[in-house]
């Protein structure tokens, strides 16, 4: 509310100047508005420009025929999905499996900013994230549904210890890619991904022909 008042009563200031001006400084009056109406144009001329650039760079081609705003929409595609699975962090009852979730997440964000800062890495990057992501989230979904049903056999025992490693093995993976982006010695996917799967599959986490999401496009 105060804020308000002190809008108000600054506008109040600047328009009773400004009457001044023209009532007894005419002159000096049109002056000064022509010397704000310079100020404005210039801002608006400024600022067309960084939109043009901004567009022009989006449209710049990086890699192959992938352009910087492909990129940048894969990516806020990838960390809408990150934090949508993010949001279950408390559904996990397993102090360990959180931060392990929690990990992933913040791992993520920065293979994200690797990504956008050294675009030759993008398609190994995001055929990982398009294996890393659904797996993440069917794990999770699991140990939901383990939750919910309430049971304390060995069987939901062990499935919990499976979905604990399966998210070990994810934030692993997640950690070895950052390094290889900042070696710049991007990992062999085809094999990596293989033992990622594989490991998963051994846990029941995914099917054994593994996700379908890996795919470069």
């Amino acid at each position: 509310m105060q804020e308000k008042k002190g809008c108000g009563a600054g506008i109040f200031i600047v328009l009773a100047i400004g009457i001044v001006l023209f009532i007894f400084f005419k002159p000096l009056f049109w002056v000064a508005l022509g010397i704000v109406g310079v100020a404005v144009l210039a801002l608006i001329v400024m600022l067309i420009n960084m939109d043009a650039k901004q567009k022009a760079m989006k449209r710049e081609k990086v890699i192959g025929g992938t352009t910087r705003g492909d990129i940048e929409g894969y990516v806020a595609v990838c960390e809408k999905q990150m934090q949508e699975i993010r949001r279950h962090l408390y559904d996990l009852k397993d102090s360990d499996m959180r931060e392990e979730l929690d990990t992933i997440a913040t791992l993520s964000v920065k293979l994200f900013r690797e990504v956008k800062d050294d675009p030759n890495d993008f398609k190994e990057v995001r055929r990982f994230f398009n294996y890393m992501l659904p797996a993440l989230k069917r794990i999770v979904n699991n140990v939901m549904v383990l939750h919910q049903s309430g049971h304390q056999n060995a069987e939901s025992k062990q499935a919990m210890l499976n979905a604990k490693e399966g998210l070990t093995l994810l934030r692993k993976a997640t950690e070895a890619q950052i390094a290889k982006c900042q070696e710049n010695n991007i990992l062999d996917l085809d094999v990596e991904l293989s033992v990622l799967k594989k490991s998963l599959a051994a846990r029941g986490l995914i099917e054994d022909d593994g996700m379908k999401g890996e795919q470069d496009d």
